[in-house]
């Protein structure tokens, strides 16, 4: 297989991934537009161009690296794949035709190639995230090129341009250049009113590629220092909830204790107020109060003496006991325990 046609893949929403093989050296326009879940694709080293529209809005893609066959870009090849984050351009690359990445708003950096030679009209446009632009080679920039990227912040030239659009970067609203002293970049600022400050050399680097490290070094010192910034964040969070729990507790204790001795405060009163009603509805109704008294019965005392056992027994002891009474001193005698009696009384009685 040499050639994949015109719209070959175009809306087949559930293609994910795509193998082509290295024979193929044509692909036609609109051949993958619209797969909206297309998230890896290789391009074949032999293929010189990328037609028209042919990965346009394909939602999912993330990443892509040109080949360096690959000569030209067409009319909005990645048109507004919103999910491309990094384009790999290779040395090779001479032209990026109209609107290639409109709208492609998760681009954040871009190094263009030695050997790219023109960046036709609204070719970057819209991309609102696009943040800095390189340029290692002497590249034309027509008329809207980058239009609208707003956060675009930085341009450098590692060679001096020799052909920018005064229009080339419309609605950008803050933008420093870079550049190792180009008579065309002051030319460019004037004719754009930058101020001085806005216009920049390069560092005294030798090599390229030491200044891209020096770049890669100080974009990690800052994602550190903003590492660092969020750890300090977290910390600080978990500190003050840790707090805020601590104190919620003693205050569920504290309210808990309240509660528990208003309930008890509230029985006893409770108590107390049904007592004393008892004691008003028993009073009113005329009850005497009941009291029951346990007496403890005597123990009673058993005789030492024995019983008599015949009736001249019974006899002498019931005179002995006549005796003892009459010895006592307290007896009294049966003749004086009647006084008012007559004797005649005591006579018949006797």
């Amino acid at each position: 297989m040499t050639k994949i046609g015109n719209c070959a893949f175009k809306n087949c929403m559930k293609l994910n991934t795509v193998n082509i093989p290295d024979s193929v050296t044509e692909i036609g326009a609109y051949a993958f537009a619209k797969c909206t879940e297309l998230n890896n694709i290789t391009i074949p080293g032999k293929l010189s161009e990328l037609s028209e529209y042919i990965f346009s809005e394909c939602t999912s893609l993330t990443s892509i690296t040109i080949p360096a066959k690959v000569e030209t870009i067409g009319i909005g090849a990645f048109y507004f794949c919103d999910q491309l984050k990094n384009v790999k351009l290779q040395n090779g690359v001479r032209k990026i035709a109209d609107m290639a990445f409109f709208e492609c708003y998760s681009l954040g950096r871009m190094i263009f190639p030695e050997t790219l030679k023109e960046i036709s009209y609204d070719a970057f446009g819209n991309c609102i995230n696009l943040t800095r632009a390189e340029f290692n080679g002497d590249t034309e920039l027509v008329m809207y090129a980058f239009s609208d990227c707003k956060h675009l912040q930085e341009i450098v030239f590692y060679k001096n341009p020799t052909n920018i659009n005064e229009y080339a970067f419309t609605g950008v609203p803050e933008l420093t250049l870079f550049s190792e002293n180009s008579l065309y970049v002051d030319e460019f600022a004037q004719r754009k009113k930058m101020q001085s400050e806005n216009i920049k050399n390069l560092p005294p680097y030798k090599d390229l590629g030491l200044l891209e490290e020096k770049q890669e070094e100080l974009e990690n010192q800052g994602f550190s220092g903003i590492y660092t910034l969020i750890l300090i964040a977290i910390l600080i969070v978990d500190l003050a909830i840790i707090v805020l729990f601590s104190f919620y507790i003693l205050v569920s204790e504290k309210h808990s204790r309240r509660r528990k001795r208003a309930q008890f405060l509230a029985e006893r009163k409770k108590r107390k107020a049904l007592a004393a009603s008892s004691a008003a509805s028993s009073s009113d109704s005329g009850d005497d109060t009941i009291v029951y008294a346990y007496a403890t019965p005597k123990k009673q005392r058993i005789s030492s003496l024995k019983q008599p056992s015949s009736a001249s027994e019974r006899r002498s002891n019931t005179t002995e006991r006549k005796e003892q009474t009459f010895k006592s001193p307290n007896a009294q005698h049966p003749r004086t325990r009647y006084p008012n009696r007559s004797s005649n009384d005591r006579n018949d009685r006797q």
